[in-house]
């Protein structure tokens, strides 16, 4: 599949030329040489990105990601004080503690660009990318390999000792390390590209 160059082109000007929709309104520190490789390349912008984060995310039972709310968020490492203080505030609904991987979306040229970006992912150990949509765009998805996702809270009581909630603090901060390990590698696989 080729998306015509005019197109592409297109595309690629508009989606850098508007105001970053993230939540915090730019490009996470973590990653933003990361995306400014990407964009520098005639073949490639990017759609989104987040460096990786440690969150607190409040949602009822069986409701969709989109219904919930954030009770904490950071970039970089967590602390156990600041978790416990955000989970000191009442909530009724399932609370989870979660470490998420940093993730690109990608645009791709055509088919034989995304494969190549593809590739270098693979190369820098990152095996949960892989190309998504190839409908209007052909979108890759570049994500890091360290992920973690545990209910902490429900109906308003902690279902955990506060031992265990500074123990997943611990594993969250390591898999936050490893997390930069890897965007780290990926770096020098793009400067390559």
């Amino acid at each position: 599949m080729k998306i015509s160059m005019d197109s592409f082109d297109l595309h690629k000007a508009q989606c850098l030329s508007r105001k970053d929709a993230s939540k915090i309104g730019c490009i996470d520190r973590s990653i933003i040489e990361h995306v400014k490789l990407i964009n520098s390349h005639s073949d490639y912008y990017t759609t989104s990105s987040c460096g990786g984060r440690i969150v607190l995310f409040a949602k009822d039972d069986g409701s969709r990601k989109c219904d919930g709310r954030w009770l904490y968020v950071t970039h970089g490492k967590a602390s156990p004080a600041a978790i416990r203080k955000a989970l000191s505030s009442p909530q009724k609904e399932l609370v989870w503690f979660r470490q998420e991987a940093f993730i690109l979306h990608v645009a791709a040229r055509d088919l034989a660009a995304a494969k190549n970006l593809l590739a270098i992912a693979r190369q820098a150990g990152l095996k949960h990318s892989g190309i998504f949509s190839l409908q209007s765009r052909i979108i890759l998805e570049i994500e890091g390999n360290e992920h973690m996702d545990v209910p902490i809270k429900k109906g308003g009581k902690l279902i955990a000792p506060e031992a265990y909630i500074t123990e997943l603090v611990r594993i969250a901060n390591r898999k936050m390390d490893n997390n930069m390990e890897r965007l780290n590698t990926l770096l020098k696989y793009l400067k390559e590209l």
